[in-house]
């Protein structure tokens, strides 16, 4: 009887052995799964890492080159409206010396023939200025020179 209890516990053991060998089994598997997915999660952040950085690198060649090109507009603004100021001088000289000089004159002696016509009545003065003749000067600046 010994032995058949002996036989028996054998079994049950070989039994539990048994059975935890199939549950070492089974959870090697899973730590080979997780191992596998923890190898493609650490490939993932990997290359997601290195897109970050590449993205990064990017803006930052972008943002240099949005900067320069910044700069570059400004520059370019500030010669523009210099070019506009000089083209708005360069007519007013244009304009000036487009009116004929005969032209100049003849409103110079109307002028003084509207003094004079003053200087008859005598009711009125005629002003200082009037009296003294003078070529008409040029009252934009940098356009008599």
């Amino acid at each position: 009887m010994e032995l058949l209890a002996m036989t028996t516990q054998l079994h049950e053991v070989q039994a539990v052995n048994l059975g935890l060998q199939n549950d070492k089994k089974t959870l090697q598997s899973e730590i080979d799964m997780l191992k596998e997915e923890m190898k493609r999660l650490r490939d993932n952040n990997t290359s997601i890492s290195s897109q970050l950085a590449s993205t990064a690198a990017s803006l930052e060649a972008m943002t240099k080159e949005r900067s320069a090109a910044h700069k570059q507009n400004m520059q370019l603004r500030d010669e523009l409206t210099t070019a506009t100021r000089e083209i708005m001088e360069l007519r007013n000289k244009i304009d000036y010396l487009s009116t004929p000089a005969w032209y100049r004159l003849m409103q110079w002696v109307k002028q003084k023939l509207s003094g004079l016509t003053h200087m008859l009545k005598p009711r009125k003065e005629v002003p200082d200025e009037e009296e003294e003749w003078r070529w008409p000067q040029l009252s934009q600046s940098g356009m008599q020179g």
